[in-house]
């Protein structure tokens, strides 16, 4: 189970061992919907069972920060469930969704063969961005055979034996093959998300984005180890598990914070295998790009609070620091390099 656990992309198949809401999401709280018709549209695919939560608010995130119309379309009427500890309000379901496209982005979702999104998918021009395990949507539609396409490096093996009609690559953080762009693990839904952009955009576009989230590589990084989950690293969380305190981890949403910063940080601290994870709220708050998130509990009782500077609020990270590495550095700090090691591996980084 513990093998199962850790090897995934986004350890999906954990979500049924969260633990419920403890508010109902409030009926009157909704989007308004402010549609520029001279800007790009990019749906993002979701399942309101359980999509993950770094392959779906990072391209949000990056892709408002570019300037384009952006939604999330769940494959149901409700709140997304997010892993870890966070549920967001998509702006329309499936069927109500209206909008011609240019771009779709595919996360890794609980059901990744749910018919829904297959209209999104068949006989696309437009851009189609699969990050990690979002693969299994892509192989699932049947839209994309013989195409190469890449994933988390945990679980490239595997869906090479499943799926041995499309040409899997590897150590790519991403692959671009005709109109669909594939990513590595986790983290590269950064390089992903920057790599449609620069399809949809101008080189000014990129480089602000870049910029604004202080990207540290003068290119978008395209090779790196693609190191899988190794059976030390296995032990290394055995161990950890056996012998750490045991914490529970607690992040407190407030209104305008950036989306981007709260789902990284979840995600890395989560494959930290505390005892429990959640985002703290009182009902939905307003991200910084406009996305409606609420916490799975509404008080952080019995937690240590997750921090970005010295228990400050999200708000004041400091502008030089890059997210992916601020919060390793603060893993590696606090379990010691060889996990960080082997949250840098789970994060695909």
């Amino acid at each position: 189970m513990l093998f199962v656990m850790i090897t995934h992309c986004a350890q999906i198949s954990y979500f049924q061992k969260l633990d419920p809401l403890e508010m109902e999401p409030q009926q009157n709280v909704k989007y308004s919907i402010d549609h520029n018709k001279l800007s790009k549209t990019i749906v993002i695919l979701a399942d309101t069972e359980g999509t993950e939560i770094t392959d779906i608010i990072v391209p949000y995130s990056l892709l408002k920060m570019a300037g384009f119309n952006v939604y999330i379309v769940s494959n149901k009427k409700g709140p997304v469930l997010l892993w870890k500890g966070m549920v967001v309000l998509p702006h329309f379901s499936v069927e109500d969704f209206l909008f011609s496209f240019d771009a779709v982005v595919v996360p890794n979702v609980f059901h990744p063969n749910d018919k829904s999104f297959e209209k999104f998918l068949k006989n696309s021009k437009n851009p189609i961005l699969s990050v990690c395990e979002g693969a299994k949507v892509i192989v699932h539609s049947q839209n994309f055979l013989e195409h190469k396409i890449t994933t988390h490096a945990s679980s490239l093996d595997q869906l090479e034996k499943e799926f041995p009609n499309h040409k899997w690559t590897r150590q790519q953080k991403f692959v671009v093959d005709r109109n669909l762009i594939s990513t590595a693990g986790v983290s590269s839904s950064i390089e992903g998300t920057l790599v449609l952009i620069s399809k949809l955009a101008n080189a000014r576009v990129l480089e602000s984005v870049k910029q604004k989230i202080n990207y540290p590589h003068a290119e978008i990084r395209s090779e790196y180890l693609g190191e899988k989950v190794s059976l030390l690293d296995q032990l290394t969380i055995i161990w950890k598990v056996a012998f750490d305190d045991d914490p529970s981890y607690s992040l407190l949403l407030k209104p305008g914070v950036n989306e981007m910063d709260v789902a990284l940080t979840l995600d890395i601290w989560a494959r930290t295998f505390p005892s429990s994870i959640t985002a703290i709220s009182k009902g939905y708050i307003l991200s910084e790009n406009g996305l409606l998130l609420a916490g799975m509990k509404q008080e952080p009782t019995g937690t240590t609070s997750l921090c970005i500077e010295d228990c400050q609020t999200m708000n004041q990270i400091l502008d030089s620091k890059y997210m992916m590495d601020e919060n390793l550095a603060r893993v590696a700090q606090a379990f010691g390099k060889r996990f960080e090691i082997v949250v840098r591996r789970l994060m695909d980084y």
